[in-house]
C-alpha cells in the first residue's frame, strides 16, 4: 500500500513538472532520486528548468532579480542527496557570501537566477549541471563531494548589486 502511494506521489510530482528536460544527459533515474530528495523535505509540486534543475522558491522575494554577471550576496547551505552538508554559509563561523553570478557551477548560477532580492529557495541540481564526474576534495584531502553528486542547494539571496561595466556578462 505505501509503495502504492508513494508511486502515485511520484507520478504527480513527474507530471507537475511540465517543463521538458534538454539535456541529453538527464536520465529517469536521476529525476527519480532528485523527487525522492525534494519529497522528503516536504516539497510537493517542485518546477523544472529545460536543464533538468527541480526547484522551489519558498519566498518569492521582491527585489530585482539577478543576471550573469551582477554580483549578489547570498546565504547557501550544499547538501548530497544523502543529507551531508558539504557547504554552507549558516554556520556561526561563516557569513554570507558574496560572488559574481557566472563564477560558480552552471546549476548554481541557474538557482540564483531564479530567485529576486530578499527571496529563498530549494534546488536541486543534476551532476552535469553540477561538478559532473569531477571530484570535490576538503582542503585536507578528504573527499567532499564523489563524481557525479547530485546536489541540494538551499539559498537566500540577500543583495544584488548591477555589474559594473569592467565585469564579465
Amino acid at each position: 500500500m505505501r509503495f502504492r502511494l508513494l508511486f502515485l506521489i511520484a507520478i504527480t510530482a513527474l507530471l507537475s513538472c511540465k517543463t521538458k528536460v534538454s539535456s541529453p544527459n538527464f536520465t529517469e533515474d536521476m529525476e527519480k532520486k532528485m523527487l525522492q530528495y525534494l519529497e522528503g523535505n516536504n516539497i510537493k509540486n517542485p518546477k523544472r528548468t529545460e536543464s533538468g534543475l527541480l526547484y522551489d522558491i519558498s519566498i518569492p522575494g521582491n527585489g530585482s532579480q539577478p543576471k550573469k554577471g551582477d554580483v549578489v550576496v547570498i546565504n547557501f547551505r550544499g547538501k548530497l542527496l544523502n543529507g551531508k552538508e558539504f557547504d554552507s554559509t549558516f554556520k556561526p563561523t561563516s557569513g554570507p557570501l558574496t560572488y559574481t553570478v557566472g563564477k560558480m557551477v552552471p546549476g548554481f548560477d541557474e538557482a540564483v537566477m531564479l530567485l529576486k532580492q530578499g527571496g529563498s529557495g530549494t534546488f536541486v541540481v543534476p551532476p552535469y549541471i553540477g561538478y559532473g564526474e569531477k571530484t570535490v576534495n576538503n582542503p585536507d584531502g578528504s573527499l567532499m563531494i564523489p563524481p557525479s553528486s547530485i546536489l541540494a542547494f538551499e539559498i537566500q539571496l540577500l543583495e544584488v548589486k548591477s555589474a559594473t561595466p569592467n565585469q564579465t556578462k
